[in-house]
């Protein structure tokens, strides 16, 4: 497209201003009720937790000073610190790798694990983290729950929602005009069961789990409905590095996930973990994540895997896509001869949005840039349409999450409004020297943890 910085302001930062300063107040309802009950079922169940650990000599789980301490006690060698440097490191991370190490290789080998407590802690974690979700979602007076859209703090322009305020200081809802905790962070809300990860749909958990995003329920007479870009990063990606094999795979509508496991783990079933693997993975090591890196993301996602093994899933990756590898070391060595000649070191995403890299290492920043600022200004045009050529219909747009538009219409318009959608998402993109055409995905329901395909899309 050719942009500078003038028609990025002109043409993007400017007219989306007051666009996403509306869209983050429109507000979406939540089943007070539901989220209450909710609550309970983990006070129950980490209640439960808390009496095994006890049996097994673990009085202070909400305490990591003295968890730490008791830990040690029980024999579980901890030596990363915090940056204080007065306790251990008790983080997802840590509890995995040693959970796998004295745990799952010990069952794998035929021997009984040396510490079956681990497994109760870390369920405990990801319930009190769960309930910490619950408790932060500030409803305003009216029973919905709105967000500051910001691209302040996001490294490529992305707008995140957030609440008013910071954290642990109260914000001001021009809505309900008043101070208070208002809004959340949506993004991070956790799409499966907090218990096993898994939907609504395939939730084996006692009690239905626990689905943090079934608080958020339609009004009567209304729908939820979600677009979402298929792959989006990924394909913005393989147009960027000009990965024919993977855009011919892309654009065919392959299973790429499951294809990519088979690449990972040749000769065995794909599961549904493994498809799931092979997802985190790809999108983990194309930002130039090394082997320690990749493990700590697929750690705090509740996988931990040697780093043998991740080394292999790599080369076998990067052996299907070169390309891959190359643009990481061409974007490296142009950051180096950069600083080598004294200059700035500046990256662009594909419609010229530029960012000054500082920092003694920025190689991560800059594949981001590229990758997912492109994408994020991708979804800034899609706002910018709707709200100039379908100003009637994009009110019920109601938030934007990651690569993903989010709807509450009432039933008769409904279909309208979905469709309005995805005319303005599917729109040709000119970018990487050639058009491209990103391909979406719908789903609709009354209840945003257990959104179905939507099939009535023109």
């Amino acid at each position: 497209m050719g942009m500078n910085c003038r028609h990025i302001h002109d043409h993007i930062g400017l007219p989306l201003l007051p666009i996403i300063q509306d869209l983050g107040l429109r507000g979406i309802p939540i089943c007070t009720s539901t989220r209450d009950t909710l609550k309970a079922k983990i006070n129950d169940i980490v209640g439960t937790l808390d009496l095994r650990l006890s049996q097994a000599g673990i009085d202070h789980p909400n305490s990591d000073l003295r968890l730490g301490r008791e830990l040690i006690e029980l024999g579980l060698p901890l030596t990363a610190m915090t940056p204080q440097g007065n306790q251990f490191k008790l983080d997802a991370e840590i509890l995995g790798r040693k959970n796998y190490d004295y745990n799952t290789k010990y069952t794998d080998n035929g021997k009984l694990p040396r510490f079956p407590f681990l497994p109760d802690l870390m369920l405990r974690t990801k319930l009190v983290t769960a309930h910490q979700s619950l408790d932060s979602i500030g409803v305003c007076d009216d029973n919905l729950v709105r967000t500051a859209l910001k691209s302040c703090h996001t490294a490529t322009a992305r707008y995140a929602s957030s609440g008013f305020g910071r954290k642990g200081k109260p914000g001001y809802c021009p809505v309900c005009q008043k101070w208070g905790e208002h809004g959340t962070n949506l993004q991070n809300i956790s799409r499966g069961c907090s218990i096993c990860g898994s939907p609504p749909s395939k939730c084996v958990c006692q009690g239905g789990g626990v689905h943090i995003k079934s608080v958020f329920k339609a009004w009567p007479g209304w729908h939820f409905g979600e677009w979402d870009y298929s792959a989006l990063e990924l394909r913005v990606m393989a147009y960027r590095i000009v990965c024919n094999k993977l855009i011919e795979r892309l654009e065919s509508g392959v299973d790429l996930h499951t294809l990519h496991a088979k690449i990972m783990f040749p000769g065995l079933e794909i599961t549904t973990r493994r498809r799931t693997l092979a997802k985190n993975f790809i999108y983990a090591v194309r930002g130039a994540g090394g082997n320690r890196a990749v493990q700590r993301v697929l750690a705090i996602q509740g996988e931990y895997i040697d780093l043998n093994e991740i080394e292999q899933w790599r080369l076998r990756i990067f052996a299907e896509y070169p390309e891959i590898p190359a643009w990481i070391e061409e974007v490296s060595t142009r950051l180096a001869q950069d600083s080598a000649r004294g200059e700035r070191r500046i990256i662009r995403n594909a419609f010229g949005r530029p960012r000054v890299l500082l920092g003694y290492d920025p190689l991560k920043e800059a594949l981001a840039t590229e990758i997912s600022g492109t994408s994020a200004d991708i979804m800034s045009l899609v706002a910018i349409r709707m709200a100039y050529e379908q100003p009637d219909l994009f009110q019920y747009v109601v938030l934007q999450i990651h690569d993903s538009w989010f709807i509450h219409a009432p039933t008769a318009i409904f279909p309208t409004v979905m469709n309005a959608m995805r005319q303005a998402m599917e729109r040709p993109v000119w970018h990487w020297n050639r058009f491209a055409i990103y391909p979406v995905e719908a789903k609709a329901g009354d209840r945003w943890s257990s959104l179905a395909p939507w099939e009535e899309a023109a």
